[in-house]
This record gives C-alpha cells, structure tokens and sequence, in this order.
C-alpha cells in the first residue's frame, strides 16, 4: 500500500514540475472599445483612483525596490491632441541639470489601431503630489485615438524596472486593437 501511495505521489509530484517550465500565458483586458493582453506576470489591482480604469503591478527587479505600475485612463473628449499628451507626460520629468529631458515618441501599428509609443527618463514628479520626486524613474506610454475617445497607457516606474518590462510593453501594443 505504501508503494503504491509513494508511486502516486511521485506521478503528481512529476505533472506539477512539468507544468512550472510552461510560460505563463497573456491575460486579455477590455477597456471601452480596447482590447489588448498583458503580460501574465503584470497582475491586477484596484485602481488607485478614480481616473484609471485598469491598474496592474510589475515586480520589481532584483535591483529596485518599488514595483512598476501601468495604468490606463480613458478620456471620451481626448484631453487634448497627442502631442500635448506626450508634452504633459514628458513635463513630469527633469533630466540630471533640472530641465525637461527628451522624449522618444514614434508612431506605431497595434492590429488594428494606430499608437503613439512614447519613452521617457529622469526624476519623476507625480502631477497630483502624491509622492515626492522620485530619482531614476522611466515612463512608457502608448496613446490611442478611438471614436468614443482617448486611451492612454502608463507603464512607470524605477528605471532597471521598467527597462526589463520593455519587450512586454512593446508585445502589448502590438495586441492593441479596436473591440
């Protein structure tokens, strides 16, 4: 009886190792008329205010203390053009002599949506006050222009962090497309 038991055991033992080496998959999001999927290891959490309508979390990497953060708002009259977007955003940073630092933004294809891809660094300052400034932070943002209105997509966070979520960000535009 106990061989049989100690048998079982090692069979189960043996599917449960065999299933940890499988990636773990993408989880689909719909936000309004957008959908995309996120990385699996990004996980859900309450949005922290009002304003977001997604929120996940990154863990951090080995070297950073505080986790990533991507949050999507949803604006139905765009709050402004894109490239006032990307203004704004670029304005919550200061490069090492306090000036605003610059900012990559290039145009690219989701499957069926047209993204702005924006990237920027230095010390972060949160518009709402919220937390000091924060040193050695990145921002990748995407922004879509839908007909019921403007999406905008912030992955931030501690630089080292936010540098290894990259080819996930870049993987979930990728999946951006109109519902």
């Amino acid at each position: 009886m106990s061989r049989r038991l100690s048998i079982l055991a090692f069979s189960t033992l043996a599917v449960v190792l065999a299933g940890a080496d499988e990636p773990l998959k993408p989880h689909k999001v719909t936000v309004g008329s957008l959908v995309f999927e996120a990385p699996a290891s990004w996980k859900s959490i309450p949005p922290q205010s009002s304003m977001r309508k997604v929120q996940l979390k990154l863990d951090p990497v080995a070297s950073d203390t505080t986790p990533g953060d991507f949050s999507i708002y949803v604006f139905p009259d765009r709050a402004g053009s894109v490239e006032a977007n990307v203004a704004r955003w670029q304005a919550q940073f200061k490069d090492a002599d306090g000036k605003t630092p610059a900012v990559e933004s290039k145009r690219l294809k989701g499957k069926n949506v047209d993204v702005t891809r924006v990237a920027c660094a230095g010390t972060f300052t949160d518009p709402f006050g919220k937390a000091g400034a924060q040193k050695g932070y990145r921002l990748l943002g995407a922004i879509v222009e839908l007909p019921d209105g403007g999406y905008y997509l912030k992955l931030l966070g501690p630089e080292k962090t936010i540098e290894a979520a990259e080819k996930d960000f870049d993987a979930l535009i990728a999946t951006l497309s109109r519902n």
